[in-house]
């Protein structure tokens, strides 16, 4: 739509991109593999969000997408907090192949 072919390491918009591309990836993924999950996005009034929560199977998890996997990623404590029992994790161009393998199980 914005007809930007930039290659990613000159774009300014690369992690919206990378958010973006795991989530339907995930959604994708999960569809495969017939699971069902409800995904929902997570934001306080102080700006302290969280990408994307899947509900599946009474669970919650919560993932963080970093298009650099040295980014500092600092735990959703509130988030946490509110729902116990949810896990967290970090997806990068590192471990999302690995990540989505993990979400068909």
């Amino acid at each position: 739509m914005i007809s930007n072919f930039a290659p990613l390491h000159l774009r300014d918009d690369v992690g919206a991109l990378w958010e973006n591309f795991v989530i339907m990836e995930r959604r994708k993924a999960l569809a495969y593999a017939r699971r069902e999950s409800i995904a929902h996005f997570w934001r306080t009034y102080q700006q302290n969000e969280v990408d994307l929560i899947e509900d599946r199977d009474g669970q919650l998890r919560a993932f963080e997408c970093k298009w650099n996997p040295k980014a500092k990623v600092k735990r959703p404590t509130q988030f946490l907090n509110a729902y116990s029992g949810a896990t967290f994790e970090v997806i990068t161009p590192d471990n999302l192949l690995q990540n989505l393998g993990n979400a068909a199980r």
